[in-house]
């Protein structure tokens, strides 16, 4: 235990107070994964906080299984046993949120039976554009939820150092595979990428059509990319490529967004995606201000954090800046902000504020972000 516990401090202790990974080439090593307190204590297989690349195929091989079974089970495709599932989720996870009640998205997540494979964020490459235009000069490390953004965030901002976090350990497993694919073409000036994802092993993908929640998929590029952002999704796809020698490093996080860990070198800005996942559905009010808080106490005076929020299912969406202005002294202020409308999966449209407009320092006219760019159906 002692020797785990100093394998772990040398790798998130390093040039900083933030505890930066160590810099490594993707051409020659994996990526590796971290993993917070409630996963650890939500699945079985998840006991330790730190996994190198070696040992993750083998972590995300074990629950695959187990998930697999479980989510039969959850979409009524097999009878329910709660035994068999609890080889999955530990038990004393039932007794309370999120594993109240399974029809609510978070357990689904968690257990990866309601995977958000397809980008559902319309023309996100414009939330990348408008930090760009902000931010030239600046280096960036990257945080990323969802499957394809990270990937056009690294084509837009050139990241130094991407992180995927998510909650839902397929989408993790899923960058696992893409990343390994994006290694093996690293050396070739054309990418096969966009025949190459077609060797991604993902399943359970979400869908709101009514047809049941499929095991397996068959994937292609309308696997997640939508028919509308198939250009920008291709453009990006073979892009990353192009600037994967721009990557010092890219890790996973298994975890919740308020639970994260958030650090950059002290020369360069965290930018942080958010898509929708702070919506109420998915974080609490206090959530949020945990999220807040892990940030600020990782910035260094002057440092600065942006985050990025985009409506489910729309082209709208709202980039903050939080700067650390003093020792305990920050500025949270709004760079521009859409009018948020509800996700097109609801019958009735209905306009919403985020957490971002309790903490905001800015007041009155805002500028709108998606007004920037050319007018475009919403």
């Amino acid at each position: 235990m002692l020797k785990l516990l100093v394998v772990v401090f040398l790798i998130l202790s390093c040039t900083s107070q933030q505890g930066i990974p160590p810099k490594f080439s993707l051409h020659n090593a994996g990526i590796s994964l971290l993993t917070s307190s409630a996963h650890q204590k939500y699945l079985m297989d998840v006991d330790k906080d730190f996994y190198d690349h070696q040992d993750l195929q083998q972590l995300f091989s074990s629950i695959r299984w187990k998930a697999n079974i479980t989510c039969k089970m959850i979409w009524k495709q097999e009878s329910y046993d709660k035994q068999i599932i609890r080889e999955l989720v530990s038990p004393a996870s039932f007794a309370k949120e999120p594993f109240l009640n399974w029809w609510h998205p978070v357990p689904k997540l968690i257990t990866g039976c309601w995977n958000f494979f397809k980008m559902n964020d319309m023309n996100p490459q414009r939330d990348f554009q408008i930090v760009q235009k902000n931010y030239p000069n600046t280096p960036k490390e990257c945080y990323s939820v969802g499957f394809l953004q990270p990937y056009l965030m690294h084509y837009v901002l050139g990241c130094k150092r991407i992180t995927m976090i998510d909650v839902d350990w397929r989408i993790l497993d899923a960058h696992r595979q893409m990343v390994g694919l994006y290694q093996k073409n690293s050396h070739k000036q054309q990418a096969t990428i966009l025949d190459d994802i077609r060797k991604l092993e993902i399943g359970w993908i979400a869908r709101f059509d009514g047809k049941p929640v499929e095991a397996k998929a068959k994937v292609d590029l309308d696997t997640i990319c939508f028919q509308k952002n198939h250009k920008i999704c291709k453009e990006f796809l073979l892009g990353f490529h192009k600037r994967f020698d721009e990557v010092a490093s890219i890790q996973l996080q298994l975890s919740y967004l308020h639970l994260g860990k958030f650090f950059a070198n002290k020369k360069a800005m965290l930018v942080i995606y958010l898509s929708n996942a702070i919506d109420d559905v998915y974080t609490t009010p206090e959530q949020f201000a945990q999220l807040l808080h892990r940030v600020k106490k990782n910035l260094y005076i002057g440092q600065t954090a942006v985050f990025i929020y985009h409506s489910a299912g729309r082209s709208r969406f709202g980039v903050y800046e939080l700067k650390k202005q003093k020792k305990e002294s920050f500025s949270l202020k709004t760079i521009c902000k859409d009018i948020y409308l509800s996700t097109p999966v609801l019958k009735k449209t209905y306009t919403y504020p985020t957490y971002f407009e309790q903490y905001t320092d800015s007041q009155g006219d805002i500028p709108g972000c998606s007004s920037q760019f050319v007018a475009q159906k919403k």
